[in-house]
């Protein structure tokens, strides 16, 4: 199959990625590795810092020169199918080639290096983000990928003989490959394997690039996943393949809360906020009114902190944090704790903790009815209703048993401790495997070991969300059997009538 193409940015570290992409024991001790305005096996292809100052040289001759946000170059992976006939000295022929023209024949410089260290052959390519005879800023925009360089690097690949993948025959919207999906993996899901994931790693990618929501769904975007809010939900679109994926689909990880803990690094709590409460803004910060102070007494705080979701915005706190208040003149006037706060603002309604949202929400699947007249199918789906409820008293008869010795009261309140301390550990490992993603992406640690590590967490953090789904379940099945009853007394009392 024809290789697979994904960009992203360098906007730092240059040199620390050069030095990612030509370790030898990726590249057969550097014979894989090459520069555009170097000899080949020449000394300097050892010396990362030297290829970094050389492209750095150039981009401190452009207009802007380099700030703090200036992108340094472009980083481009181009994989192969695990199953092409390839070696690793034709790999690294076809991403010489392919660099060179994407560089307009080496006016960007460019380091190539082909890693031989996984299942499938795949070239790393270092851009210079400005032209060394110009000094013009490379300029890319969405359809550049796949209107520009995909093509070329397909066009090469039939030039070797490899045969065309799948995804030609789709439509170009589903056409797109994700910049960071790792090229086994995308091979797996042209054949329907790990969509989700896929959708998952791109999300913790995110996270380690972005320190705000908004940088969040930015960087969301670029790896060619769309966040917006629905509600108190994320919905993410896969937009290789127009799939959509409601956060809860995804896992407990994935949702807003969970998003915000790993962009901030710390566990969070957060209160709802009505529009109409917000004093004054600007592009850093907020200030909030403080219900029930007359207007005398506001908060201020970052928005990096902060979502909106049309006319609510939900504002994050460390859970052991003081927020300094201020009065109407901007002069300090004490803290509040997040207790505090609730009590003005209310608490937050967490999916797993509020039973009266969850008997709301009884999350009940309607089977088909099939019956030979409207009589009869009303009359079947009451007696299906009947055997539900059966079902689910059942259900919570034991539950209530078991957990609460008998006692619905001491079997929810039981259930909810256990899920808020369920809640407090995946917290906690999700900012562990946080800082993990982001020092792999770093490269500041050693590939295996870490790799090793994070497989770690994930089964640790996929055994915790099984078990917050459980209770989860559990505690929605105690509160929809607690509605059934109270709806059969209120049967009950308008079919006696009132006590004399």
């Amino acid at each position: 199959m024809m290789a697979i193409v994904k960009v992203g940015q360098i906007k730092k570290s240059l040199d620390k990625a050069i030095k990612y992409i030509t370790k030898p024991g990726k590249t057969q001790d550097g014979w894989l590795v090459s520069a555009s305005w170097l000899m080949p096996f020449a000394d300097q292809l050892k010396e990362p810092k030297t290829m970094a100052d050389a492209m750095n040289w150039d981009n401190k001759r452009s207009i802007a020169g380099i700030r703090s946000n200036t992108t340094l170059a472009r980083h481009v992976i181009q994989s192969f199918d695990p199953d092409d006939p390839l070696t690793p000295g034709m790999a690294h022929s076809i991403g010489i080639q392919f660099a060179h023209q994407l560089s307009q024949e080496g006016d960007y410089k460019y380091v190539i290096a082909t890693h031989v260290d996984r299942a499938h052959l795949h070239n790393h390519i270092i851009l210079c983000n400005t032209n060394s005879r110009t000094h013009y800023k490379m300029r890319l925009d969405k359809t550049t990928l796949m209107k520009r360089w995909t093509p070329i690097s397909d066009k090469l690949c039939q030039e070797y003989g490899l045969a065309l993948s799948p995804r030609h025959n789709q439509e170009e919207k589903h056409a797109a490959p994700t910049r960071w999906l790792r090229g086994a993996d995308y091979y797996a899901s042209l054949k329907g394997e790990g969509q989700k994931q896929r959708v998952r790693d791109m999300i913790d990618r995110a996270c380690t690039d972005a320190h705000t929501f908004i940088e969040f769904k930015q960087a969301l975007r670029d790896y060619q996943v769309e966040c917006s809010i629905r509600g108190t939900h994320l919905t993410y679109t896969d937009l290789t393949t127009g799939r959509k994926y409601r956060d809860g689909r995804l896992g407990v990880a994935y949702d807003e809360r969970s998003v915000m803990v790993k962009l901030n690094h710390q566990a969070l709590k957060h209160i709802s906020v009505n529009q109409r409460l917000i004093d004054y803004e600007d592009p850093e910060t907020m200030r909030i009114i403080i219900p029930h102070t007359h207007g005398d007494k506001r908060i201020t705080i970052p928005k990096s902190m902060t979502t909106r979701a049309g006319k609510t915005v939900r504002v994050y706190f460390g859970q052991d944090g003081q927020i300094p208040v201020s009065d109407r003149a901007g002069q300090g006037a004490g803290k509040l704790s997040m207790m505090d706060l609730f009590g003005v603002f209310g608490a937050p309604a967490e999916t797993w903790r509020d039973l009266t949202h969850l008997a709301e929400r009884p999350g009940r699947e309607e089977k088909p009815i099939v019956a030979d007249s409207p009589r009869q199918a009303a009359w079947m789906r009451h007696q299906q209703q009947i055997t539900d409820q059966i079902a689910r008293q059942a259900k919570a008869i034991t539950l209530i048993n078991q957990a609460g010795g008998g006692d619905a009261g001491k079997a929810a309140a039981t259930i909810t401790r256990q899920l808020m301390r369920a809640d407090d550990a995946l917290t906690g490992l999700m900012i562990a495997r946080q800082d993990l993603i982001g020092r792999l992406a770093a490269r500041d640690d050693q590939d295996d070991q870490s790799q090793a590590q994070l497989d770690g967490l994930d089964k640790q953090l996929d055994t915790l969300s099984q078990a917050i789904t459980t209770l989860d379940e559990q505690l929605r099945t105690l509160s929809q059997a607690a509605r059934d009853q109270r709806r059969e007394t209120s049967q009950e009392r308008k079919t006696t009538g009132p006590r004399r």
